[in-house]
């Protein structure tokens, strides 16, 4: 693909770029945040301070201001990335994201027609994801919204319905039915009204699967490897390296969503596997979420906005036997995976690991032989458990605190809305 840069491309972005917007983003950052996180750090002031003046937006300027603002990004990553980061204080999270966009308005207001390139704006994007992931949204979306802007300007033009998903079945097989004794199929409808599922399923805590339930959804008919790799293709996201988060060489990496399509799903090569897992992407990228429909099961007690959740990645992803403290309907937009699910009542079968870090996740290798684990977990053979695959369009409810292992049988899309 080529793709020409010319002098009005860069007029382009540099209309993007508000400069007054950033400005008064940067003046609360510095009359908000700053003096709740470091009172007495004068050079994170000074540099702020030099940042909001206006006189002079030459390119020597703002080459300058863009030296200023990484060495003030590198001071707050440096905090971000010092102890647990449950413990980082949300002004920081909230400054790096807007340092991230402080940068890119002084980058691309030193850039001239001769500097401007694609490379250049996959920078960009990527400085503008990294504030992202480890800061979050600005407000109104600021950030996220002026990332999607970039890629636009570097994304290739398509027919219209080129990245419709052509109804073909997709094979897969899943030697995990039926494996284990005391595990039933799981409740199947094709639809169940609001009370329905309070009376039956959510006030007993029962499981139950809808089929064909999100084949209207925009997501269904649009979502494949061509349209996230040409529509989203140079974001940053954060993956799973490893076939589960249990095993001792699991590991995470940032990479783009083009990397991870081509590194762990389209090369049949790949030496370990990759997972898009458990990510809201939907922040950061928020117009993938305007192809979705929140399930009305999700305001069965409140109205309260769910929690989503984002799952890409190739054949034989697996999340361990574990549980999840809120309700979840988990929402399959295309491919398969198998599901093994056990009542909380079970708990004391299921042998939880020990340790507070994992004391939600079993010790139990739900993929082992069955007759080899009851003898190293003999109360397991008295667990009662349901299982179930979730096809395309499919959409399986697992209430909270319900013990649940997932695999996927190919590669595989998954949307979990949870709610209290």
């Amino acid at each position: 693909m080529i793709i020409i840069m010319t002098s009005s491309t860069l007029t382009s972005l540099k209309l993007m770029l508000d400069r007054h917007d950033i400005f008064g983003l940067v003046h609360k950052l510095h009359q908000e945040c700053l003096p709740k996180v470091e009172p007495g750090f004068k050079v994170c002031r000074m540099i702020l301070e030099q940042l909001l003046t206006n006189e002079n937006s030459s390119k020597q300027s703002s080459i300058q201001k863009f030296k200023n603002s990484e060495f003030l990004a590198d001071f707050i990553w440096e905090k971000l990335n010092t102890g647990h980061y449950s413990n980082v204080l949300p002004e920081y999270r909230q400054i790096y994201s807007l340092i991230s966009m402080v940068k890119v308005l002084y980058l691309v207001y030193s850039l001239d027609h001769d500097t401007l390139n694609p490379d250049v704006l996959k920078d960009l994007i990527k400085i503008l994801d990294m504030g992202l992931i480890m800061g979050g949204p600005l407000e109104n979306d600021a950030n996220s919204k002026l990332a999607g802007k970039l890629h636009f300007v570097i994304e290739q033009k398509t027919e219209k319905d080129e990245f419709l998903v052509k109804k073909r079945k997709i094979e897969y097989t899943c030697s995990l039915i039926g494996q284990a004794p005391n595990v039933d199929q799981i409740d199947e409808f094709e639809d169940l009204d609001l009370s329905e599922f309070v009376e039956r399923y959510r006030i007993p805590e029962r499981n139950f699967k809808i089929r064909d339930f999100c084949q209207t959804w925009k997501a269904f008919s649009k979502w494949n490897l061509d349209y996230f790799k040409r529509k989203f293709g140079f974001r940053t996201v954060p993956i799973e390296i490893g076939n589960k988060y249990t095993d001792e060489s699991w590991t995470q990496t940032l990479m783009t969503i083009n990397e991870f399509i081509t590194d762990f799903i389209e090369d049949p090569k790949a030496k370990s596997v990759g997972y898009l897992a458990q990510h809201e992407i939907f922040y950061q990228i928020p117009e993938l979420k305007e192809d979705l429909e929140i399930p009305d099961f999700c305001y069965s007690e409140n109205d309260f906005e769910p929690n989503l959740n984002f799952w890409f990645g190739p054949k034989n992803t697996t999340t361990p036997l574990h549980t999840d403290p809120k309700h979840n309907v988990l929402v399959q937009i295309f491919g398969y995976k198998y599901v093994r699910l056990y009542p909380q009542k079970d708990s004391g079968f299921l042998y939880p690991n020990p340790g507070m870090l994992l004391n939600n996740t079993s010790m139990i290798d739900i993929e082992e032989d069955f007759e080899k684990l009851v003898k190293t977990f003999p109360d397991f053979a008295k667990a009662k458990g349901l299982e179930c695959i979730l096809g395309p369009g499919d959409l399986l409810y697992i209430p909270p605190k319900c013990w649940h292992f997932v695999k996927s049988l190919s590669t595989s899309c998954s949307i979990s809305f949870w709610f209290d």
